[in-house]
């Protein structure tokens, strides 16, 4: 069986790329291809988000910063609805997944 990304079912293929939004923020795992955006930011969070990026910024920091939000927002919509994986299954699956990148 494959490992899939539990949120769009996407198959883990390799180690994901990590990408840092910004110096302020975490990095986070770049996935190789778009994925649907199935929720709404409205357009004062855009308008806040791109406002808040420092002056240097490029087109690629924006459209990853409106991406974070948006999957910021899919996550919290996802537990609201109570579909949450337990910590312990979480940690599982990660030293899963760790484990077969060293096979």
């Amino acid at each position: 069986m494959t490992d899939l990304y539990p949120a769009c079912r996407q198959p883990v293929v390799e180690p994901p790329l990590l990408v840092c939004v910004s110096s302020r923020t975490t990095c986070l795992p770049r996935r190789t291809s778009v994925l649907p955006i199935t929720t709404s930011i409205s357009k004062g969070q855009i308008v806040r988000a791109v406002v808040d990026l420092p002056e240097d910024a490029t087109v690629e920091d924006a459209i990853e910063r409106l991406l974070l939000l948006s999957k910021i927002e899919q996550g919290l919509e996802q537990a609201r609805r109570g579909e949450t994986i337990p910590h312990e299954e979480v940690k599982r699956r990660i030293e899963e997944q760790i484990a077969s990148w060293r096979r």
